[in-house]
This record gives C-alpha cells, sequence and structure tokens, in this order.
C-alpha cells in the first residue's frame, strides 16, 4: 500500500509539472478522481419528524409483532474511479470508466418486540461498511476562464455492491449486555443483481493545471434495479442514500493522432 501511493504522489507531481500553463482540455484523457465525504440515509417519506429517523411495525417473516425504530447517523465515504473522457467539442466531454465506491453510516436502534415470552426491548448501535463497484457515465461541460476552467459535471452511476460489514455495539436486551457481533459479508453474484442500483453524480469544479477540485454530491441508490422492500406494513416510503464532499480528479492527456 505504502508503494502505492508513492507512485500516485510521483503520478500526480509528474503531471503539474508537465502541464504547464497549457489549460485547455485535451480531445481524449484519463481521469483519476478521488472523492472524500459524508455518508448518509434517508427515507421518504419517513414517517418522523426527521427522516433519518424510521418506524417499521408488523416486519414480515417474524412471528413476534413489534416495531422497528431506526435513527441513521452519518459517517465516512470515500469513492475512487478511473474515467476515459472524449470531448467531441471544446466544451462538452463524455467519461466513462471504472471506480470502488465505499459508504460507511451508524445505525441506532430501538426493537420492542411481543411473544410467548413477554415483551423483549433490544437497543443496539450498529456501524455498516458497504463497499460497490461504480460504473459511471457522465457528461461534463466546461467554460473556459482567463486562468483555468470552470467544469459541471453530471450523469449517472450504475452502482454493484460486492461485500459488507456489520459491527454490532451496545447491545441491550431488556436491560441485559450482550456480546457485540461483526460481520463480514462477501457477495455472491446474485446478491450483487439483487441489490444493485442507479445513482446520480453532480459536480462543480474548478480545473487548473489539469487538477480540478469541488465540491460534488451523489445520490448512489435513486433506482433500484429489482424490489428489495423486505418491511411490509411500512407505509409508502423509500430509502435513499448519498455521499457529499470534496471531489479532486488528476487528468492526464492521452496522445492520439487526432488529439489536439
Amino acid at each position: 500500500m505504502k508503494n502505492i501511493l508513492v507512485l500516485l504522489f510521483l503520478l500526480i507531481a509528474g503531471r503539474i509539472i508537465a502541464s504547464g500553463q497549457d489549460d485547455l482540455p485535451p480531445r481524449n484523457q484519463l481521469s483519476l478522481v478521488i472523492a472524500n465525504g459524508m455518508s448518509q440515509k434517508f427515507f421518504v417519506p419517513s414517517g418522523s419528524s426527521t427522516p433519518t429517523v424510521n418506524v417499521y411495525n408488523n416486519i414480515s417473516g417474524n412471528s413476534s409483532p413489534g416495531t422497528v425504530h431506526s435513527r441513521y447517523l452519518p459517517l465516512y465515504a470515500l469513492h475512487l474511479q478511473m474515467r476515459y473522457g472524449y470531448a467531441p467539442v471544446r466544451w462538452l466531454r463524455i467519461e466513462t470508466g471504472l471506480g470502488y465506491l465505499m459508504a460507511s453510516g451508524i445505525v441506532d436502534r430501538a426493537d420492542d418486540f411481543s411473544g410467548y415470552a413477554g415483551v423483549s426491548h433490544i437497543t443496539s448501535r450498529t456501524y455498516t461498511i458497504i463497499g460497490n463497484i461504480t460504473v459511471p457515465l457522465y457528461v461534463s461541460f466546461t467554460k473556459v476562464l482567463k486562468k483555468g476552467n470552470f467544469i459541471c459535471t453530471l450523469g449517472p452511476d450504475f452502482v454493484f455492491p460486492v461485500h459488507s460489514s456489520y459491527h454490532q455495539v451496545h447491545t441491550f436486551n431488556n436491560g441485559l449486555a450482550q456480546p457485540d457481533v461483526y460481520v463480514h459479508y462477501r457477495y455472491k453474484a446474485s446478491d450483487t443483481k439483487y441489490n444493485s442500483t442507479l445513482g446520480l453524480y453532480f459536480k462543480l469544479g474548478y480545473e487548473i493545471r489539469s487538477i480540478n477540485i469541488g465540491p460534488v454530491i451523489d445520490f448512489f441508490d435513486l433506482v433500484n434495479f429489482t424490489d428489495n422492500n423486505i418491511y411490509s406494513g411500512t407505509g409508502n416510503y423509500h430509502p435513499y442514500q448519498y455521499y457529499a464532499g470534496v471531489d479532486v480528479t488528476f487528468n492526464f492527456r492521452v496522445i492520439t493522432k487526432t488529439s489536439r
């Protein structure tokens, strides 16, 4: 990992030195994209005063009727991409490539169930991490300035989850402490297909010397390819997740016979 970081630093330094004063966007380019942000999940409608709190009633598959009250707190997100872009005209670029998105979050739960043994009240906190392979299909609009360029990038992401981790802590059942639980799961092909989504990426960036930096927001589960809502009796709601933060892009000119 250390050698990879050193190599990445050398590539970026070489890109800065070689770029000189040429800020005009090339026709063909490769881009290394690093986005750091805050990951958050919310519900529309949430059935609560805040969209990050949701209440599930009469959960299907559970023999004991009950209610689950969940509160979603933000945590870290990292999105790495390698993109190829082609500009048919100077102000428009079409980009695609491959990426890895790691989104995490915190879920505080309070569960109440009634059954043969009486009422169970369970509270817990769970740290979640989901790793996804992403395939972008973006369009970038460029406005050339006196120094650098203003670039607006937007478009869909195809998001394919490949692994997840859950670490449940501070669990109490009717006041009695329970052991922590840690689960790491690698998705099978059927799991990835079942949980794949379509997202939407939007960034406003300022580019100078082939480095583009600016705020970004990415809703990476706007549309589910399959109906994977496991809850019943919850009303009409849809869970969404996004990350918002800062996106840094390092561009590398691709030399071809038709390059400008």
